[in-house]
């Protein structure tokens, strides 16, 4: 069973997913909804966490990109310039 989200209402998107054993629908089986959403990125949010996504690699990126900023103002404090490497590094990190 994988969740998906559906507008509902003009301004309202629902979070749910859709019954497989039960009569089919065009979409598939009986609609089972989970939760409801002012906007779409919420509800985008809550499928992406439903269907066990979680936010463990963006964490871990923000982690290294905060190492990675520490380490060159460190650099820039004990010799008065980035090393060019670590700006090229931490661009890398910001743009992947």
């Amino acid at each position: 069973m994988n969740y998906v989200y559906i507008k509902s209402e003009p301004q309202l998107w629902t979070v749910g997913f859709y019954r497989p054993e039960s009569e089919p629908t065009k979409y598939g089986g009986l609609w089972e909804p989970e939760s409801d959403h002012d906007n779409r990125e919420d509800a985008a949010k809550r499928v992406h966490y439903l269907n066990g996504g979680n936010d463990k690699e963006i964490e871990d990126k923000l982690n290294y990109l905060i190492d990675a900023i520490s380490s060159a103002l460190l650099e820039y404090d004990q010799t008065d310039w980035i090393d060019p490497s670590r700006i090229e590094e931490i661009n890398q990190i910001l743009l992947s």
